[in-house]
């Protein structure tokens, strides 16, 4: 479980699978890993409070997790940050922070498809207040998932990894905690909900039977798990 016990925001998007250079030359001309949050208006909080009201309803695994959306400033797409992280915007929940992601209209249909798919990355933690998983069958999923990834996709994602630990202003972090902190649950989530404008991850999304279908089970059984919260 180790490199599970992240202190700090994480960073969040769904990424194509071709978008690594991409996404750090996007990082590092937005500021690098981390900037300051934003605090959420309570205009914020309002405004996204429908999205989570439906996510909470058709998504039981969600029902009882206090969490937020909310918009903010700073580099990347989106961010979350966990409920032990110190300078959380909401201490105590599991925040989503939509960033650059709203620099241009984005429907409610992707909205909500981003926001779930952000709730990965805090149900695939392991919570260092208790040193377990937030959510163990879901914990337990996304291993396999890693354990069935096909070896192009392994390999886009160390490659992904060389080049964001070769930006000096990036902490330094092993391939396992990349892929445990960050990469599996954006994997997944641009799989199982791949936004409008991701024509790449669509096509991956419709393929995945076909190219890895041990994983499609897998990704498939997380729905499962999501939708019936068992």
């Amino acid at each position: 479980m180790g490199g599970q016990n992240s202190t700090g925001p994480v960073e969040s998007r769904f990424l194509s699978p071709g978008m690594a250079g991409q996404a750090l030359q996007m990082g590092n001309m937005l500021g690098g890993t981390g900037g300051p949050p934003q605090l959420p208006s309570d205009k914020s909080a309002d405004q996204f409070a429908p999205i989570v009201q439906s996510m909470k309803r058709d998504y039981p695994l969600l029902a009882n997790i206090p969490f937020t959306v909310g918009k903010g400033t700073g580099p990347y797409q989106s961010e979350v940050y966990e409920p032990w992280v110190k300078d959380s915007p909401t201490p105590g929940q599991f925040h989503i922070q939509l960033r650059h992601y709203l620099d241009q209209p984005r429907s409610q249909e992707d909205i909500r498809k981003l926001a779930t798919g952000e709730t990965f990355h805090y149900l695939g933690k392991v919570d260092p207040r208790t040193d377990q998983p937030v959510n163990k069958p879901w914990y337990d999923l996304k291993q396999q998932v890693l354990a069935t990834m096909p070896p192009h996709d392994l390999e886009n994602a160390r490659d992904r990894w060389k080049e964001e630990q070769a930006q000096p202003q990036n902490e330094r972090r092993s391939f396992d905690e990349f892929l445990q902190t960050s990469y599996l649950d954006q994997y997944i989530g641009g799989t199982m909900f791949p936004l409008s404008n991701e024509e790449e991850w669509v096509q991956r999304a419709r393929n995945l039977p076909r190219t890895a279908p041990k994983q499609a089970a897998v990704i498939e059984r997380m729905r499962q798990l999501l939708t019936t919260g068992r």
